[in-house]
């Protein structure tokens, strides 16, 4: 065990220093999320040949990059939603209050059955109301 243990190279044998002190490394990095399946050299295929820096500045590089592409899916995704996805708005005539809110309460309920546990929010037609706070859970 002990001759084996003597016989393994550490990994600072490996590591290329020209190749881990690089200044273009996300250049590098880039080319090789594009071109990963293909036959294309990159040391990048290669970690072993990367010092313990370089690795980190290429995984800190990666994590931005990931949030960024989070981000710009969340800020169109935030564009194609309304108001109305936050809170189940029911707007009644205050004449037949309690047909329309049942008529509503139930079309959402077989159309869109996950709205029912959103705030609810009462609208009255052709009354402008100002929200007070009022009683909420």
């Amino acid at each position: 065990q002990r001759n084996r243990e003597a016989s393994i190279l550490p990994s600072h044998c490996f590591q290329n220093r020209a190749v881990s002190s690089s200044s273009r490394l996300q250049e590098h990095y880039n080319r090789y999320l594009e071109q990963r399946q293909s036959s294309v050299f990159s040391f990048l295929k290669y970690p072993f040949l990367l010092d313990a820096h370089a690795k980190r500045c290429l995984m800190s590089y990666d994590s931005l990059r990931t949030m960024e592409t989070e981000w710009g899916q969340l800020r169109r995704h935030l564009q194609t939603i309304s108001p109305n996805d936050f809170e189940l708005a029911i707007t009644v005539r205050r004449e037949n209050v309690l047909e329309d809110f049942c008529t509503q309460i139930w079309d959402r309920r077989q159309n869109r059955p996950s709205s029912l546990s959103l705030p609810l929010v009462v609208k009255f037609v052709n009354e402008e109301a100002v929200d007070q706070g009022g009683v909420s859970k």
